[in-house]
């Protein structure tokens, strides 16, 4: 496990250092952000992902309008400012340490205050516009929707996702700079799904963001929030990687 700091002069949305500004705020600055789902071929064709969602023909939508489509829609599309991305599909990996991540901390937490949602619970941060799907919530407390609609989560103290090829370098930066904006969000988890990875983002007693990793399939993830610790072996579990570095994580 290997602390770092990465404080932050606005320990909710400041700069994390070693990263770029991130998002801007005019049209023209959004129009060159590179978003994950966007086709466009980097590095290879493991970077090739889906075209944003071309139902209103780039159409920017009110929240309203939105909403409206994504209900009557079969699959999953992220919000952002007036602009509709379509979110792809995954890999087995991936597939087997959500479920390993969600099924950890569901029964931990079975009879407790804090909920884990899965990757179909809508997350909304009013602060910036942003409607999303990670791929693991969990809240704290009542879950606060917007407008009581039942449906978007605004009140999350953890997120968590499982990176890909094609999402890590959208999850490390823009992303976690979206999710900052979020004031109940407390630990932000990062778990790598080529290799035995997590990085854990936490805001500290002084209100800052650091981070702390771990690469040891020995090793536990810490969620203070919870109180919890995850053997990375649990996460693991069922992936011929993890299986390789501990042969006893293939039959755990």
């Amino acid at each position: 496990m290997e602390a770092n700091d990465y404080r932050s002069e606005d320990p909710q949305k400041g700069k994390i250092s070693g990263e770029s500004s991130g998002l801007q705020d005019s049209p023209e600055s959004r129009e060159k952000t590179l978003h994950p789902y966007e086709t466009r071929e980097m590095e290879g064709p493991e970077s090739m992902v889906s075209e944003p969602a071309a139902a209103y023909e780039r159409k920017r939508l009110t929240i309203e309008e939105y909403l409206e489509w994504e209900s009557a829609n079969i699959d999953k599309h992220e919000y952002y400012k007036g602009e509709v991305f379509a979110m792809s599909g995954s890999k087995i990996p991936y597939n087997i340490i959500s479920a390993n991540l969600l099924v950890s901390l569901a029964v931990r937490l079975r009879g407790k205050s804090c909920r884990p949602f899965n990757s179909d619970q809508r997350i909304h941060i009013p602060q910036n516009t942003l409607f999303t799907y990670p791929d693991i919530s969990v809240v704290c407390g009542d879950p606060v929707t917007l407008n009581d609609d039942k449906w978007n989560i605004t009140n999350p103290s953890i997120l968590a996702e499982v990176l890909s090829p094609s999402t890590r370098g959208y999850d490390r930066g823009d992303k976690f700079r979206l999710y900052r904006d979020i004031p109940t969000l407390k630990e932000y988890i990062l778990v790598d799904s080529a290799t035995i990875r997590i990085e854990a983002f936490r805001i500290n007693e002084e209100g800052l963001w650091e981070l702390v990793e771990y690469k040891n399939i020995d090793e536990s993830l810490y969620l203070p929030t919870l109180g919890l610790h995850l053997p990375l072996i649990e996460i693991y579990e069922g992936t011929s990687f993890a299986a390789a570095d501990n042969p006893q994580a293939a039959s755990h």
